[in-house]
């Protein structure tokens, strides 16, 4: 079996990682009782420059596993015990301990951009916060190539709309609605750090309780990604034609991106001045003065204000920032990372085909067309 995705996940720059304080039992006990009374809300655990990772259990014996929230494939794996020694001080799966795994006679294969990964496929159970579903179908690695080891990731979830491969017959979603877990086959993303201090992803029909009433449907096109219309793009006034391309919603990827010829004129507009990694740095005392990056499609505009879509980290002790955009030279395709998807909260609908994006004040706006 050979299956196709998108992987852009091989970026890397190095933060101060803050350790957190201690914190007394009693607060623990606070932290646990929220979670029991909120079921329904699922932590994204941030890393890096603004990633996120869920906390999923697999097999009998409950063994977790650090997956990156990947919406631009259906596709979940994690790496095999007998995976290469680089990943020994990851969380590895290992069959042998779970007594409801069950290898599949089909090779697990997936090669997009710069990875490839190579394994077999198993079926076992899996549980994502208060969900389980009993023989789900993932990849199990054993070579992993293109993924940076130093990571915290140990590999990824897919929550694509829908799985194209004949051996993966349905996505976590199905696999939900088929047991009756969920009345709908939808999920929201709430980044809500700056207002709850949290983020989280609802499943299920009660995600649509968690939206704010502005909310803006956009519908999605038939491909196996959610994947919307998008005929326009603008950068402080400046139009770029996009009709007939198609634009990848990816919360596996950080950057954006676009065109190289648009990147040029954007990299003009940010004043980029030199290249750190893959990402090009701007002058950090010029970030709000930025102007707000434009999408418009078929019947809403999407605005995303320049405080979120640039990058800001900190090296040692000192303010870093960076542009979110990199050069994506597939034909009539745009890819649309964190960097845009985090300024709003967002509902992902199989059964009603649409994503429906919330503005949140000074991050984001919308406007119908």
């Amino acid at each position: 079996m050979r299956l196709t995705s998108f992987f852009f996940l091989n970026v890397l720059l190095i933060f101060v990682v803050v350790t957190p304080k201690a914190v007394n039992s009693s607060e623990t006990w606070r932290n646990l009782r929220r979670v029991k009374r909120e079921p329904h809300k699922i932590p994204l655990h941030k890393f890096g420059l603004g990633r996120y990772m869920l906390l999923v259990h697999i097999g009998s014996n409950q063994q977790p596993f650090r997956l990156i929230l990947l919406t631009a494939s259906s596709v979940v794996w994690v790496p095999l015990k007998s995976a290469a020694a680089a990943w020994n001080k990851h969380n590895l799966y290992d069959p042998d301990a779970s007594e409801s795994s069950s290898l599949r006679n089909t090779p697990f294969v997936v090669s997009g951009g710069d990875g490839s990964i190579n394994g077999k496929l198993f079926a076992d159970r899996v549980q994502l916060g208060r969900f389980t579903i009993k023989n789900f179908v993932f990849g199990a690695a054993e070579e992993i190539k293109g993924h940076p080891v130093q990571d915290t990731f140990d590999g990824v979830f897919g929550m694509a709309p829908r799985s194209t491969h004949e051996e993966v017959d349905h996505t976590f979603l199905d696999g939900l609605f088929q047991r009756s877990l969920i009345q709908l086959r939808e999920f929201g993303l709430f980044f809500r750090e700056a207002t709850e201090g949290r983020n989280y992803m609802v499943i299920g029909k009660i995600a649509r309780e968690y939206m704010p009433r502005e909310a803006y449907p956009v519908r999605i096109l038939n491909e196996p990604s959610w994947t919307i219309q998008v005929d326009w793009m603008f950068l402080g006034g400046i139009p770029f034609n996009l009709y007939g391309y198609k634009a990848i919603l990816d919360t596996g990827a950080v950057a954006t991106y676009v065109p190289p010829d648009i990147l040029n004129v954007i990299n003009s507009v940010l004043e980029v001045t030199r290249n750190v990694g893959v990402f090009s740095a701007v002058d950090c005392t010029k970030v709000g003065k930025f102007p707000a990056l434009d999408f418009q499609g078929v019947n809403t505009k999407l605005s995303i204000y320049s405080s979120q879509y640039i990058l800001q980290g900190e090296v040692n002790g000192v303010r870093k920032c960076y542009s979110p955009f990199l050069p994506h030279s597939e034909s009539k395709v745009i890819l649309l990372g964190l960097s845009i998807l985090r300024a709003f909260d967002l509902l992902f609908s199989v059964d009603a085909g649409y994503v429906a994006f919330a503005p949140k004040q000074f991050q984001s706006s919308a406007i119908p067309m």
